[in-house]
């Protein structure tokens, strides 16, 4: 892909963002591949995937089998924030809306980051989970990377 897109390959120069489980997505790339990312970014993500299926029951199995397999294979952001190193993970930020189906798996990973000393960068307000609401919050990971990388 460098060669076709001129891409920087610093890792300060990489940030990564995605919304539900795009959002899962990014954190679950910057836990596990610290020294590849600057920042990354999670709206309304599906944080917490061993808690209870968000997605429909047969297809949580078919993607993750148990909760026990999917920690056990490291698909648990939870439990890859609790055993982070703070000095190697990027700068993370999360959203998410107070009517989002996904509110108390973004609350659980946030308290894991800060139990871990992660310096998660956290909010919610009114949104569910909706176009509507990503994009009022679209703006705010701009800026929000914008800041990370001193512009």
């Amino acid at each position: 892909m460098g060669a076709f897109f001129p891409l920087s390959r610093r890792r300060e120069d990489t940030f990564i963002a995605g919304l539900s489980m795009g959002g899962y997505g990014a954190m679950k790339a910057a836990l596990t591949r610290p020294e590849r990312y600057g920042a990354a970014a999670s709206l309304s993500g599906g944080l917490d995937v061993t808690a209870k299926p968000n997605l429909a029951p047969e297809e949580w199995r078919r993607t993750f089998g148990s909760p026990e397999a999917a920690r056990e294979a490291g698909e648990d952001v939870v439990a890859l924030a609790r055993a982070a190193d703070p000095a190697a993970v990027p700068r993370l930020w999360a959203w998410c809306g107070t009517e989002d189906f996904l509110l108390e798996e973004s609350r659980t990973f946030a308290r894991a980051c800060d139990e871990a000393g992660l310096g998660l960068e956290y909010s919610e307000s009114p949104g569910s989970h909706d176009w509507p609401a990503w994009d009022a919050q679209i703006p705010r990971v701009l800026d929000w990377i914008d800041s990370v990388r001193g512009t």
